[in-house]
C-alpha cells in the first residue's frame, strides 16, 4: 500500500495555490504576528478563532482574484486554515528556544502533505548562522542531529556550555544532550555509540531519534521499531504521515497483519490531509477487524478533524457519512449508546457545506461539552 506516493495532480495544485496565498505578504504578516499561548496542547479559544477568521477573510479576498472554481476555492481555504494552525504550533514549539522574530524571513520547509518538515526546517535555521551556537546546539539535540550536535558542542566555549545548562525555562528533555555531556571524556562519540546508549537505557524513541538511529540497527530490530510506531494508539505521539511512512517500510505480509490487528490506528492516520481519499477503500477491506470501541474511536477522530477545520470541510463530512452508512448495524447500535453520537447525528444531518457551516456554532458548543466530559471521565470525576 502506497499512501505516500506523489499526490494527485489536483492535490498538488491545491497545495501550490495554498502555499502561494499563505505567503502573500498580508496573509503571512497576520499569521506570523499571532502566537499561541504557551501550552503543551493548544486549545483554540475565542480570540484564536477570531484571529483565524480574520486571516482567512484576507486569504479568501486574495483567492477571489484568481480564476478558480467555487469548489477549488473552498478546498484551498480549508488547506490555508490547516497551514495556519500548523504554522502556529511550529512557531509555539520554538518560542522558548529562540527569538521567533528572527524567523520572520525564514520560510519553513513544507511537505506535499502541507505539514512543516521540522527536521529540514531546523537544519535551515542552524545553517542560516542567525542564531548563537548554544541555540543551534539545542536545536540539533531537539531534532537529533547527532553529528551536528557533537560538532557544535566541540566548538562551544565553556561559557556557552554553562549557558545551555542554565536554560531551565526551556521545557525539554534531550537524551542526545545528556549523552553528549555524560560522554564528553570518551574518545568515540558517533551515531552508533549514541544508539547503544539509548538501547541500554531503554529510552523512549521519538520520531527524530528513530530517524537518527534506525540505520544503525539490524533488520529485525528495525522492523520491531517500525511496528511499535504503527501500533502506538496515541494520535499525538507520532504524526499520521510518520506512522504511515513507517507502515510502508514494512513488508506486505506485515502490513496485512497490522491491518488485521491495528486497522483502526491506520484508519485514523488516513483522516489527515491528503490521505482521506484512501480511507474508504481501506475501511471496506478492514471493517470486520474493528471492535465496536475502536469504531467509536474512529468516529471521534472524524469529529476531531472536522473541528480542526472549523466545521468547514464538507468533503470530510461526506466521507464520514459514507463510512457510517456502510457500517454494520451492530456497530451503529453500539455507537448510538456512546457520547460521540450526539455530535455525530448533527454532522450526519448536514447535507451541504452551507448547512455544515451554519451549524458550526452549535457543533462547536457540543464539541466543547463532549471534550469537557471526556476530561472529567479521564480523572474519574464524571461517570
Amino acid at each position: 500500500m502506497d499512501f505516500l506516493s506523489v499526490p494527485s495532480l489536483a492535490s498538488l495544485s491545491y497545495t501550490e495555490i495554498a502555499l502561494a496565498v499563505f505567503y502573500n505578504h498580508d496573509v503571512y504578516k497576520l499569521a506570523f504576528e499571532y502566537s499561541l499561548p504557551s501550552a503543551l496542547r493548544p486549545g483554540y479559544t475565542k480570540m484564536e478563532r477570531l484571529t483565524l477568521k480574520n486571516i482567512l477573510d484576507v486569504a479568501v479576498d486574495k483567492l477571489s482574484t484568481l480564476m478558480l472554481s467555487s469548489s477549488c476555492r473552498t478546498k484551498v481555504r480549508s488547506l490555508i486554515m490547516y497551514m495556519i494552525r500548523e504554522f502556529w504550533i511550529w512557531k509555539q514549539n520554538h518560542d522558548s528556544i529562540l527569538d521567533t522574530q528572527l524567523l520572520r524571513d525564514i520560510r519553513p520547509f513544507w511537505t506535499k502533505q502541507l505539514t512543516i518538515d521540522r527536521p529540514k526546517t531546523a537544519r535551515i535555521l542552524i545553517e542560516t548562522k542567525k542564531f548563537d551556537a548554544a541555540v543551534c546546539f539545542i536545536l540539533a539535540c531537539k531534532y537529533c542531529f547527532v553529528e551536528d550536535a557533537l560538532q557544535l558542542w566541540s566548538d562551544m566555549t565553556a561559557e556557552q556550555k554553562v549557558f545551555v545548562a542554565s536554560l531551565k525555562r526551556i521545557p525539554r528533555y534531550s537524551p542526545l544532550e545528556t549523552w553528549i555531556r555524560d560522554s564528553e571524556s570518551e574518545a568515540q562519540k558517533d551515531v552508533m555509540t549514541f544508539s547503544t546508549y539509548v538501547e541500554l537505557r531503554q529510552l523512549p524513541l521519538d520520531e527524530h531519534m528513530i530517524r537518527a538511529i534506525l540505520p544503525t540497527k539490524s533488520p529485525e530490530v528495525q522492523k520491531q521499531i517500525l511496528i511499535n510506531v504503527v501500533a502506538n494508539t496515541s494520535i499525538y505521539e507520532y504524526q499520521p504521515h510518520f506512522k504511515l511512512k513507517c507502515f510502508q517500510q514494512l513488508g506486505k505480509e506485515m502490513q496485512e497483519e497490522i491491518l488485521k490487528i491495528h486497522s483502526f490506528i491506520v484508519l485514523r492516520c488516513l483522516l489527515a490531509w491528503p490521505f482521506e481519499s484512501n480511507f474508504l477503500a481501506v475501511a471496506d477491506n478492514t471493517r470486520n477487524n474493528l471492535s465496536p470501541r475502536n469504531f467509536c474511536l474512529i468516529l471521534e477522530t472524524f469529529i476531531l478533524r472536522l473541528e480542526n477545520y472549523e466545521w468547514q470541510n464538507f468533503e470530510l463530512a461526506q466521507i464520514l457519512k459514507e463510512f457510517w452508512d456502510e457500517s454494520p448495524q451492530n456497530m451503529k447500535d453500539y455507537a448510538k449508546r456512546d457520547r460521540i453520537y450526539e455530535l455525530l447525528k448533527m454532522v450526519l444531518s448536514c447535507d451541504s457545506l452551507e448547512s455544515l457551516s451554519s451549524s458550526s456554532c452549535i457543533l462547536q458548543e457540543a464539541y466543547q461539552k463532549f471534550v469537557g466530559i471526556k476530561i472529567l471521565e479521564a480523572f474519574g470525576v464524571y461517570r
